[in-house]
């Protein structure tokens, strides 16, 4: 899949180390990433980078998050870019995977605490862990990068949903998801094609 990798550029004297790491474990997964813009540029010389203008970089961005499958951001150190792409991605139906570290004491997104998107998933991580993290989230928003519906609700289906996920730990997606995978199983006359 085609990853679209953010991480704040303001953050890199902090978290360089961690971003790289990121990287190469999702390149190792076989996956393709597009983290120039963070780590290949050196942004005390802007004629490294190849865009002139804020509405070039702009549009240069935007595209770049509009022809990838999966965004993944690391927002341990976060800015208001990241925000702004993170939002533009979600909005475009484009799967966020949102990491952060708080061993530096930040907080992530209040606002990104609080969005409900089944598209938006948030892991704390540690270097212990971020692989299996990776793994673990990748496959997740593979299979939700895969085919999306929309289904319309009445208010009282969309109470229980929210109660239900948050009881049972899940996204609305994932438990229907799994609704229709256990009624699918117990289906006979489906198991029969």
């Amino acid at each position: 899949m085609k990853i679209y990798f953010l991480g704040a550029i303001s953050g890199l004297s902090t978290y360089r180390k961690n971003y790289e790491k990121e990287v190469r474990i999702l390149e190792k997964m076989g996956h393709h990433v597009l983290s120039d813009h963070v780590l290949d540029v050196d942004h005390n010389r802007p004629d490294t980078f190849v865009v002139n203008s804020d509405k070039e970089y702009f549009e240069y961005m935007i595209g770049r998050i509009r022809s990838s499958d999966i965004v993944v951001a690391d927002i341990s150190h976060p800015t208001a870019n990241i925000g702004y792409e993170i939002s533009y991605a979600l909005s475009n139906n484009i799967p966020v995977l949102a990491l952060y570290s708080e061993s530096k004491g930040r907080k992530v997104f209040p606002l990104l605490v609080g969005n409900q998107s089944d598209l938006l998933c948030l892991r704390e991580y540690d270097n212990k862990n971020i692989s299996n993290i990776l793994k673990e989230e990748m496959g997740k928003l593979e299979d939700s990068a895969c085919i999306k519906f929309t289904i319309m609700i009445n208010p009282q289906i969309a109470s229980y949903l929210d109660w239900i996920s948050e009881k049972n730990k899940l996204t609305r997606s994932a438990f229907i998801k799994k609704l229709i995978e256990d009624y699918m199983m117990s289906d006979k006359s489906y198991k029969k094609k």
